[in-house]
């Protein structure tokens, strides 16, 4: 299950409005990465860094999305200043993105 609505409206950068939907496509069980991907860069857009950070974090459970959550939350740390954990997260994302 797919919501056009919250597409059309992340699309459009409205992500105030888009983020409730996705809210409510989780809570409906529709537990998909670009669903968690998409409500973590929501958050992000509107300040919510600490919902930003659980929602990248519940990406971790998905194959082949590390890079993308290190990556993620070190973007919300630097957003609120916080250089150290910033550069943690920023130095995780590139170790998961090698190859081996």
């Amino acid at each position: 299950m797919i919501n056009l609505k919250a597409l059309a409206l992340f699309n459009d950068y409205d992500y105030e409005g888009a983020r409730p939907i996705f809210e409510k496509l989780l809570n409906l069980g529709e537990e998909k990465p670009h669903v968690y991907q998409k409500l973590a860069y929501c958050y992000y857009q509107i300040w919510d860094f600490e919902k930003a950070r659980d929602a990248y974090r519940s990406l971790l459970q998905f194959p082949d999305t590390e890079a993308e959550v290190y990556n993620g939350l070190a973007q919300t740390f630097h957003k609120e200043k916080q250089s150290d954990s910033a550069a943690v997260y920023y130095q995780k994302a590139i170790d998961a993105k090698k190859p081996f």
